[in-house]
């Protein structure tokens, strides 16, 4: 019998919370627009030291303005894939699903339930029956 989950705030947090950190890592790969990410460590002050170290493999003692001001133009630059990269490397499980709840908008929310029931289901495509 399928659960049926609802695609309001509080019931998809709760969906979301209830799964492994590797699937919402999946959903926020599939989900999330590499300028929504940028958006995030942007207003993230915490995420911006560790983003500006990994994108140039060194380290930086500066003020927390500064980084910002030279994370932003690397940040343009870079490869839809490095900016989830980053996520991956640089989000906790709370942060993707706050992300997850802020920017997927219905659609979004029912795709990733119907992802994550459909590959709940028990795959008979490779047994053999004879």
């Amino acid at each position: 019998m399928k659960t049926i989950i609802k695609t309001d705030d509080q019931s998809f947090k709760k969906f979301l919370n209830a799964l492994s950190h590797d699937r919402i890592v999946e959903h926020a790969r599939k989900n999330l627009l590499p300028a929504r990410i940028t958006h995030v460590i942007m207003e993230n002050q915490y995420l911006q030291k560790d983003s500006f170290e990994i994108l140039t493999n060194s380290e930086i003692k500066a003020p927390a303005f500064f980084i910002e001001e030279l994370l932003k133009p690397l940040l343009e630059k870079q490869e839809d894939a490095a900016i989830t990269e980053l996520m991956i490397a640089l989000f906790s499980k709370k942060l993707m699903v706050d992300t997850l709840l802020k920017y997927a908008d219905e659609y979004a929310r029912l795709a990733i339930i119907e992802h994550q029931n459909a590959s709940n289901q028990p795959n008979t495509s490779r047994i053999n029956y004879n």
